[in-house]
C-alpha cells in the first residue's frame, strides 16, 4: 500500500457555478503526454535491458519521434511544427507529473467553464508563446527545449483570473497498484497553487537554465490571465452568465 499527496480537483464558489462540460480538449492533452511518456521510457528499457519485446525498428522510429518533436535553436535543425510538439515530451517524470497534475486538476475546470474551443485556443497560443520566449531567452545554438511547463503555467494563469476566489482541495489518496481510496485534507488558494508550481519548476530545471524556465513560465502565466479574462468575458455575452467569482 502507498500513500501519495495529490491535489484532485478545483473548488469554486457557489455562485461561480456554471453548466457542466466534459473537458475533452484537456483529457486529450494528458492523454498524448502520458502515452508518448510511458511509450518511451518502456522502449528505453527494453533497448538498455535486452529484454527484445521491441525490435529494432520501434526503438527507431520512437527515438526520432522524440528528437525530431523537441525544440531546437539550432536553425539547421528547428521546424516550425516543433512549437507545438515539444510540449508532448518531457525529460523527467516528475516534470511530466507535475504538468498532468496541473493539467488535468486546474485545466479541467477552465475547460468546463469556457468551452473546448476556447481552451483549445488558449492551448494552442499558449505552448508556442512559451517556446518562442524560450527561444529567444536561451540565445544559445545547443539549447533543446521540451516540456508543456509553459502550457501549464498559462492554464494556471486562467484560473487565477478567471476564479480568484477559486480553492484546489487537496487530499491522500492511497494505492495498491491503483487508487483505491482518497481521503480529502486541506485546501489552497489557486495563487498559491501558481507559486508553488513555479517553485517545483524551479527545483525540477535547477541545472537545466532555470532562469529561462522559470521567465518563460511567468510570462505564460500573464498570459493565460490575459485569455482567462478575455475567454471568461466573451463566454459571458454568448451565455448570458453573470460574471463569476
Amino acid at each position: 500500500m502507498a500513500l501519495i499527496l495529490l491535489p484532485v480537483a478545483l473548488e469554486m464558489p457557489a455562485a461561480s457555478g456554471g453548466p457542466s462540460r466534459p473537458a475533452t480538449v484537456v483529457w486529450m492533452l494528458v492523454a498524448l503526454i502520458s502515452m508518448h511518456l510511458v511509450v518511451v521510457r518502456l522502449v528505453d528499457l527494453d533497448h538498455q535491458w535486452h529484454w527484445g519485446l521491441v525490435g529494432d525498428q520501434v526503438f527507431r522510429v520512437v527515438t526520432f519521434t522524440s528528437s525530431t518533436w523537441s525544440l531546437y535553436s539550432d536553425p539547421a535543425l528547428f521546424a516550425p511544427s516543433q512549437l507545438w510538439t515539444y510540449a508532448l515530451i518531457h525529460d523527467s517524470w516528475a516534470e511530466a507529473i507535475v504538468n498532468l497534475l496541473v493539467l488535468a486538476v486546474v485545466g479541467r475546470a477552465v475547460e468546463r467553464a469556457i468551452g473546448a474551443m476556447a481552451v483549445l485556443g488558449a492551448i494552442l497560443t499558449l505552448i508556442p508563446l512559451t517556446a518562442v520566449v524560450q527561444l529567444v531567452l536561451a540565445s544559445r545554438e545547443d539549447a533543446v527545449l521540451t516540456g508543456a511547463d509553459g502550457c501549464a503555467a498559462g492554464i494556471l494563469g486562467m484560473a487565477w483570473a478567471m476564479f480568484p476566489a477559486g480553492r484546489v482541495r487537496w487530499g491522500m489518496a492511497y494505492f495498491a497498484i491503483v487508487m483505491v481510496g482518497y481521503v480529502p485534507l486541506f485546501r489552497l488558494p489557486i495563487a498559491w497553487i501558481a507559486v508553488l508550481f513555479l517553485a517545483a519548476m524551479g527545483i525540477i530545471h535547477w541545472h537545466d537554465a532555470v532562469g529561462v524556465r522559470l521567465a518563460s513560465g511567468i510570462i505564460a502565466m500573464l498570459a493565460g490571465m490575459v485569455l482567462g479574462l478575455a475567454g471568461q468575458r466573451m463566454h459571458q455575452r454568448t451565455s448570458g452568465a453573470p460574471p463569476r467569482a
